[in-house]
């Protein structure tokens, strides 16, 4: 018997497979799956490549694989939804660990994890869009980067294409944390993209509005001033400040008034 340090996952292992590899990021693996809820019926005696996940039940089979090895069979609990399950895992076919992978493979596949994540947001499936996006997070930031004298390409990257895509990323992450109305993730996130794209218009709209979210009000004003400067027309941001103004302008009031009580 094997238990995750976070109580999550119990295995118990009832074929001994063959010791080698484990399964990672994109490694195909050939599965049969029994004793199951009906939910994960559909993935018995199919091919699943490792980190191509889109709803829980599929992450959580990553999770139990990545303990595995080939020929192996054990029998999952998870918890706390006390979901178990049998799966033997037949068949891998290893496509190498993240750390091996050149920066060129790395940003490929944190592509496809971002237009995955794209569509899926589309789709109003946002937790599943987020999963998405903080893998293609993960790998991207796995290439080194030399701080003190960052070249202009790596592995035929133009280094400017990482930065794009990661400030994307965060973007996207922040349009899911605003619409789930998590403020101070939101303005984490949003401080995030501006490390890669200072200039960014949306994400300083969206910071703008989880800090109204969050009632600080002198700091959206600056950020809707960032937008309107660079969109006068922009509808949302123009109710946005007429709102902040108000607030200012009655929050002065209220100074104001307190401080003309105290020296009566």
């Amino acid at each position: 018997m094997w238990i995750s340090p976070d109580g999550k996952i119990h295995k118990l292992v009832i074929v001994e497979g063959t010791w080698g590899k484990k399964p990672s990021e994109q490694t195909e693996c050939e599965i049969l799956i029994s004793k199951c809820p009906e939910s994960f019926l559909e993935y018995n005696n199919s091919m699943v490549v490792v980190g191509d996940s889109d709803n829980y039940v599929r992450r959580t089979l990553d999770l139990c694989l990545s303990t595995m090895n080939e020929s192996e069979t054990a029998k999952f609990k998870i918890m706390p939804e006390n979901i178990s399950f049998v799966v033997t895992l037949v068949h891998i076919k290893f496509r190498g660990y993240i750390h091996t992978w050149n920066a060129k493979k790395k940003f490929e596949i944190a592509q496809e994890h971002k237009e995955r994540g794209v569509t899926l947001y589309k789709q109003d499936r946002g937790k599943d869009a987020a999963y998405r996006f903080v893998k293609a997070l993960k790998i991207i930031h796995s290439i080194p980067i030399n701080a003190e004298t960052p070249p202009d390409v790596i592995d035929n990257i133009p280094v400017s294409d990482i930065k794009k895509l990661k400030a994307n990323l965060y973007n996207n992450l922040a349009s899911y944390y605003l619409k789930k109305g998590a403020w101070q993730l939101t303005i984490d996130t949003c401080k995030r993209v501006f490390d890669y794209d200072e200039d960014n218009i949306k994400a300083h709209y969206k910071l703008a509005v989880a800090l109204i979210k969050d009632r600080n009000f002198e700091r959206a004003k600056n950020e809707l001033d960032i937008v309107l400067a660079a969109e006068s027309d922009n509808k949302a941001a123009i109710e946005h400040m007429k709102y902040v103004k108000e607030q200012l302008h009655n929050a002065e009031v209220k100074y104001n008034l307190m401080v003309k009580k105290m020296f009566a």
